[in-house]
C-alpha cells in the first residue's frame, strides 16, 4: 500500500512539473512571438516613415475636404470636381507602397484632425485604397484622431 502512495505521489509530482514546464514554455513562446511581432511592426513603421518623409498627401486631403463639404457622389458626372480630386489622390496613393498605404492614410487623417465633417472624412479615408482600386481594401484607422 505504501508503495502505491509513493508511485501515485511521484506521478502527481511529475505531472505537476510537466504542467509547470509547459506553461512556462507557452509564456516564453508568447513573449518571444510578441517581441518579434513588435520588432517587425517597428521595422515596417520605420520603413514607412522613411518612404513618406516629405509626403503630405495634399491631393488626398483636398479630395476628402471637398467631397465631405459638397456631399458629391464620386460616381456622378465625369466633370465632377470630386471625381477629379479622387483621381489625383489615387495618383498620390500609387506613390506609396502597399504595406505603407494605411500608415500614410493615418498620418494624413491626423494632420486633418479637428476639421469640419470629420466623420464623413474618416469613412472615406478608411476606404481610399479601395476607391483607388488598390490594396489594402480598408484601412483600420485607430487612435486619438478617430471620430
Amino acid at each position: 500500500m505504501a508503495r502505491f502512495n509513493i508511485t501515485t505521489s511521484m506521478r502527481v509530482l511529475l505531472t505537476a512539473l510537466f504542467v509547470v514546464a509547459a506553461v512556462e514554455a507557452s509564456i516564453y513562446r508568447t513573449t518571444v512571438t510578441t517581441e518579434i511581432e513588435d520588432s517587425m511592426e517597428n521595422q515596417q513603421s520605420q520603413r514607412c516613415q522613411r518612404q513618406m518623409r516629405g509626403m503630405r498627401m495634399n491631393r488626398c486631403q483636398q479630395y476628402l475636404r471637398s467631397s465631405s463639404q459638397r456631399g458629391y457622389d464620386i460616381m456622378e458626372e465625369e466633370s465632377n470636381p470630386t471625381r477629379q480630386g479622387l483621381q489625383e489622390c489615387c495618383r498620390e496613393m500609387r506613390g506609396v507602397s502597399e504595406e505603407c498605404r494605411c500608415e500614410a492614410v493615418r498620418q494624413m487623417v491626423q494632420q486633418m484632425q479637428g476639421q469640419a465633417y470629420q466623420g464623413q472624412m474618416m469613412q472615406k479615408a478608411r476606404q481610399l485604397p479601395s476607391m483607388c482600386g488598390m490594396r489594402p481594401q480598408y484601412c483600420d484607422i485607430r487612435g486619438r484622431y478617430v471620430e
